[in-house]
């Protein structure tokens, strides 16, 4: 617009100039003319702005899509380094695959021909397992037959009179925190023996110092 400007200002100074020499007439006649030229030269210049304005935008929308278009390539691009490592490892675990079920064919393969082995195996196991289960149910026999023989000797004792004793023994001489039956079980003998023998109605009657004789079974 400056240079519009400018450019019209000069046309005015000649015209000026121009009038010094030429008459009223010709100097409308020729003013008319040039602010007709100079009408369409702004309407030309304002036409070629406006041209220039719209390949801007046009332009300014182009830069924007290339950026755009930057960014998606960025973004493919990062999916495609994605892509590849994926790939890589997809192939890693197929190899991985393979080897396993090379071993899992070789692991079934053992099994089936160890699966007889297994059988005899279990089968002594079996065998051994029953033989230890007699073994057993045998010592749990002989227990419960020797609980017997004690349960029938302690029924027998209880049949046995309360003045029976054996005959043999030794004499001992009461100390200090003695009992009857503690007594007994030191010297192989019983309390009921003990009281039979000293006639002791009641254990408490017993004192520090006195002899007593304790039967002792054979």
């Amino acid at each position: 617009m400056r240079c519009l400007f400018v450019f019209i200002l000069n046309i005015c100074c000649l015209n000026v100039s121009w009038g010094v020499i030429q008459t009223p007439q010709r100097q409308l006649s020729s003013l008319t003319e040039e602010v007709y030229l100079l009408t369409q030269e702004v309407k030309r210049i304002g036409a070629e702005q406006e041209r220039i304005v719209a390949n801007n935008i046009e332009l300014q929308k182009k830069v924007a899509a290339l950026e755009d278009l930057q960014k998606n390539y960025l973004s493919l691009a990062t999916k495609i380094e994605e892509l590849s490592a994926l790939q890589s490892e997809c192939t890693t675990m197929k190899t991985q695959y393979e080897d396993f079920l090379k071993k899992y064919a070789e692991f079934e393969q053992r099994c089936v021909s160890s699966q007889d082995q297994v059988q005899q195996v279990c089968e002594r196991c079996q065998l051994k397992i029953l033989s230890q289960v007699n073994e057993r149910i045998q010592d749990l026999a002989q227990q419960m037959q020797e609980g017997f023989d004690k349960i029938m000797q302690m029924e027998q004792v209880a049949n046995t009179p309360a003045d029976y004793y054996p005959q043999t023994g030794i004499m001992y001489e009461i100390k200090s925190g003695d009992s009857l039956a503690s007594i007994a079980q030191r010297l192989n003998s019983r309390t009921e023996y003990i009281r039979a023998a000293n006639k002791i109605s009641d254990p408490k009657q017993v004192k520090v110092g006195d002899k007593i004789f304790i039967p002792q079974a054979n």
